[in-house]
């Protein structure tokens, strides 16, 4: 599982995670759930850290994100997107050596090489 544990084998909550929960905390933000795209300034960033701040195609809002349920779960919703919707249906998929196990099967089970 990709968490980290402490020495007893117990849950280590990195200290960026605490301070986030007191910044939540101390400004009395709610945990109200995002909409079903995410939210939309995480996703922005995200396209800017992806590819880069003077990307034509960010500036121009041509890239399309959306965040998704941790890494696993958004390569799921990504290989069914693909399969379901990407035209060229005879596509490889490429992953590093070092990767979870379970991130192979998901590509096998949505039907890709």
């Amino acid at each position: 599982m990709g968490v980290y544990r402490c020495d007893n084998n117990k849950p280590f909550i990195l200290e960026c995670v605490k301070l986030a929960e007191k910044r939540i905390l101390d400004n009395n933000m709610d945990h109200e759930y995002a909409g079903i795209q995410g939210i939309d300034s995480f996703i922005k960033k995200s396209l800017i850290l992806a590819y880069g701040e003077n990307n034509k195609l960010v500036k121009e809002n041509r890239i399309a994100g959306a965040q998704s349920i941790s890494g696993t779960g958004s390569l799921r919703l990504g290989f069914t997107f693909l399969r379901d919707w990407y035209p060229h249906k005879d596509v490889d998929v490429y992953m590093p050596d070092v990767t979870w196990p379970l991130h192979r099967n998901l590509a096998t089970l949505s039907g890709f090489k």
